[in-house]
């Protein structure tokens, strides 16, 4: 058996079988890491290539729609998702290649309007249609799960929900939940990643065919989990409940909460118990701000680095020696000047890393940017101070504090975001303690001096005001 995995990078559960088919490729299985987009020549000349018996793809986690309604996608992206995926399990019938889909449950809502409600209890089986389209990610998973279930004489269709691993990360439902203000405690399903790449690598396998409701058994609320993540991790953690009744008065309160069946699923294998694998999960939960804070990030196909003003001279070191330290994480290089010379040549042609033309003041570029690849870190070297600079000041003012504005209303938008890190001055970089900061002082050597403290102080702004994970070093 062969297989191919696409849609692992920056993927919670995608990243994870990856390293669990690191430890279990013997026996006469291989897989390899696609690298190409689906539905593309470059897709279907690698699958040609490596001639796989078994494709699988992850879909993008996107916790963001049970807090508020989301409709942050255009139609376009909707459009070449969805197309991307269907005319990949096509493909993949045409080819006789097993194809396994690794999607959400996001298109399902019971009506039930608090936790008195009977109709909260209604499971969600396999053969139900859908009926939550309030955001454009669930419209778009409901028709690509639509056409899964039509093809399960070829297709594997998993569909899991709030996923749920036992440290810090883009993807986690915890991680996202604690940096909540407000919480609308429900019942829900979730998916307790670890107990189930096991159940997905056997189900590949076996061939296995057909749509499985991959989550735990049981339910748990929001209360539920914060109330252990208080105990077990962060006993001053506090967070503020709201009723539901008071959560759908606002537009922005559409989210499909649900509990999905797993009867199914039990009668393939053994499924742990919600609550019981949620205790489990939290008796050695790592956060990262706690055990890691000698480390901005942790070296995970989920970190995705932007290195905002990366390519001068000093500040190359930075992407060449994080890059060299590590073999999991990505690092996008951000500049409008290419002067890429001091970036090592093995890094410039790597997967993990990217240049990017472009001006810090273009929100549209950068919006595709952390839309595409759900960056978790930012590092941003601030604008170098040069005598010529000082002849053009108002383009240096705008570059400095118009680009730095554009891209903190971008990362005060973004959930994907865990570090913003902001570096005063051009001296070789190394990694930042999370607890590291700058006071600001106010006397300045000149003009463009003068201009880069007015970005820490604005920076600093949107930390306080915010409350983003910013440092300033």
């Amino acid at each position: 058996m062969k297989i191919i995995v696409y849609g692992y990078k920056n993927n919670v559960i995608g990243s994870r079988f990856i390293t669990y088919l690191l430890k279990m490729s013997s026996g006469g299985n291989s897989f390899v890491m696609g690298k190409a987009k689906l539905d593309t020549d470059e897709f279907r000349n690698e699958v040609a290539r490596h001639n796989p018996s078994n494709i699988i793809f992850f879909s993008k986690v996107n916790n963001d729609i049970y807090f508020s309604n989301y409709n942050k996608s255009s139609n376009y992206d909707n459009l070449v998702k969805y197309f991307s995926i269907v005319n990949t399990a096509m493909f993949c019938k045409n080819n006789s290649i097993h194809f396994t889909y690794v999607g959400n449950s996001s298109m399902f809502s019971y009506s039930g309007r608090g936790p008195h409600d009977h109709d909260i209890f209604h499971e969600f089986n396999e053969t139900d249609n859908y009926n939550f389209t309030n955001n454009s990610f669930s419209v778009v998973s409901a028709n690509i799960d639509k056409v899964m279930r039509q093809l399960s004489e070829c297709v594997l269709n998993l569909r899991t929900k709030m996923p749920i691993v036992n440290s810090d990360c883009t993807g986690n439902f915890i991680t996202s939940l604690k940096n909540k203000r407000y919480i609308c405690s429900m019942p829900n399903s979730i998916t307790i990643v670890e107990d189930f790449i096991p159940i997905i690598f056997d189900m590949v396998l076996c061939n296995l065919k057909g749509t499985f409701n991959m989550v735990n058994d049981g339910y748990v609320t929001s209360n539920d989990i914060l109330d252990l993540y208080n105990e077990k991790v962060d006993n001053k953690y506090k967070w503020h409940n709201i009723s539901y009744d008071d959560a759908v008065r606002s537009e922005d309160y559409r989210v499909p909460n649900n509990i999905m069946s797993c009867q199914k699923l039990k009668d393939y294998c053994n499924v742990p118990n919600a609550q019981t694998s949620l205790l489990k999960i939290f008796e050695n939960y790592r956060v990262i701000d706690e055990t890691d804070r000698d480390r901005f990030f942790l070296d995970t196909y989920d970190t995705t680095i932007l290195v905002i003003g990366g390519n001068g001279n000093n500040n190359c070191n930075f992407i060449n020696n994080t890059f060299n330290e590590t073999d999991k994480l990505n690092i996008l290089n951000y500049t409008n000047i290419y002067n890429n010379f001091n970036i090592e040549e093995n890094i410039k042609y790597s997967e993990r890393y990217e240049f990017v033309d472009g001006d810090l003041r273009d929100a549209t570029l950068l919006r595709y940017i952390f839309d595409k690849n759900k960056i978790t870190h930012i590092v941003h070297f601030s604008e170098p101070e040069k005598e010529h600079q000082m002849h053009n000041i108002l383009e240096y003012t705008s570059k400095c504090l118009v680009g730095t504005n554009t891209l903190l209303e971008l990362v005060r938008d973004s959930y994907s975001i865990i570090n913003y890190t902001y570096v005063s001055n051009n001296k070789d970089f190394t990694i930042p303690s999370t607890n590291e900061s700058k006071n600001v002082n106010y006397k300045t050597k000149n003009v463009c001096d003068a201009v880069n403290k007015s970005a820490i102080v604005l920076i600093n702004s949107y930390k306080e005001t915010y409350t983003i994970p910013i440092n300033i070093i």
